[in-house]
């Protein structure tokens, strides 16, 4: 806060429907502060100087989402989870005149975008295209639209037994990866 300099101010703020990971969150840090509803949505508001000490060491700070670089700290086991949360916050599912799911995932920095391509070309995930859209929208977008490269990342990003995601996002993804089952059986 620019009018109290040593006030670390914390806020974590979702959409009413996703309200269940802000209140899951909130328990993970052990607080009791409660989950406000509010008219675009769930938040919660906290101060916690090591909390947030942490959280800019690791590059979280205003207006990241323009300089942001892609984390070179997450170990590999964390990779996924590192994906999926960022795939539930700055992504995308679409689907095609054929009914084929594409994912889509967005950035205002250049860098990021392609680091990202390149860590999910290392998990044999081909990408379809890294489009700049910056200057209609700002933002790069990489883009899945092979079938059985969408099936790849969506088995990468929801392989652990984690129940820390988006349900809605969680849910196109089960029924897309079951009706491509039940057509080849």
């Amino acid at each position: 806060r620019k009018d109290r300099k040593e006030t670390y101010r914390i806020q974590l703020k979702l959409k009413k429907e996703d309200k269940y990971l802000v209140e899951k969150f909130s328990d993970c840090i052990d607080s009791h502060i409660k989950v406000r509803d509010e008219k675009d949505g769930s938040r919660l508001i906290f101060t916690n100087k090591a909390i947030a000490l942490d959280l800019i060491s690791q590059g979280c700070i205003p207006k990241k989402s323009l300089i942001k670089q892609f984390p070179r700290k997450i170990p590999k086991e964390f990779m996924s989870d590192f994906i999926r949360g960022y795939f539930d916050g700055n992504g995308c599912f679409s689907i095609r005149k054929n009914n084929r799911l594409v994912v889509r995932i967005y950035s205002g920095s250049k860098n990021f975008i392609y680091s990202l391509g390149k860590i999910l070309t290392k998990e044999d995930i081909c990408i379809t295209n890294i489009y700049d859209e910056t200057k209609r929208s700002g933002v790069y977008c990489l883009e899945i639209g092979k079938k059985s490269e969408v099936l790849k990342f969506l088995n990468f990003i929801y392989n652990q037994k984690n129940s820390i995601y988006l349900k809605r996002k969680f849910n196109i993804a089960c029924q897309y990866r079951d009706n491509l089952i039940s057509k080849n059986n």
